[in-house]
Formats: structure tokens, sequence, C-alpha cells
């Protein structure tokens, strides 16, 4: 499918976007929120559901940017278990998050 700037769900995200940028998070989720509600197909479902987070419905693990299951590949065989407090530093990391993205 081909992108078009001129959708009103992209122009909702991308005016949503802008709000972020102001910092205005409210508006920004009202924005984010009305292209959720006005998307009329998969591609404009997937583009919102990008900034609303949206599920599948009796779903929470599957969101709407999945068109296919994901297929394995490989299975990690040499992965180091975390110690007791690296575990609960994570945890703490978590816990204190306010929306930013954490590596």
């Amino acid at each position: 499918m081909e992108f078009n700037p001129n959708n009103n769900v992209v122009k909702l995200c991308l005016q949503g976007m802008g709000m972020e940028e102001k910092g205005k998070p409210e508006e920004a989720s009202k924005l984010f929120l009305q292209a959720w509600n006005e998307a009329t197909h998969d591609f404009e479902k997937f583009i919102s559901a990008h900034y609303t987070d949206k599920k599948f419905p009796g779903n929470p693990t599957r969101s709407y940017r999945s068109q296919a299951p994901l297929k394995i590949v490989g299975e990690v065989t040499d992965w180091v278990r975390q110690t007791p407090e690296e575990l609960q530093k994570w945890r703490e990391k978590l816990a204190n998050n306010k929306g930013e993205i954490i590596n």
C-alpha cells in the first residue's frame, strides 16, 4: 500500500507529533485517539496503533501493528541469567519509568 501524506489519519498523527514536540501531551493524545477512531482499514489502524498502542480486543499481547504471527528463526542457547541484584535494578527502572525508552 502506498503512503499518502494527505490521508486524514496520517495528518492527525502528524499533528499529534507536533503537539508532543510542543510539550502538549494531552492535545497529542486527543489527536492520536481521533486518528484511531477515524481509521477505516488495516493500514490506517497500523499507523494510528503506533501512537495509541492499541491492542486486539481480548488479547493484550497482540498489537494491531502485527499483521501475522512471528516466525521463530532460532534459539538462544548461551544466554546468561541476570543476578538477583541486576533484576532488582531493572524492576526499579521499570517502576520509575515515565514513558521513556529504557535500554
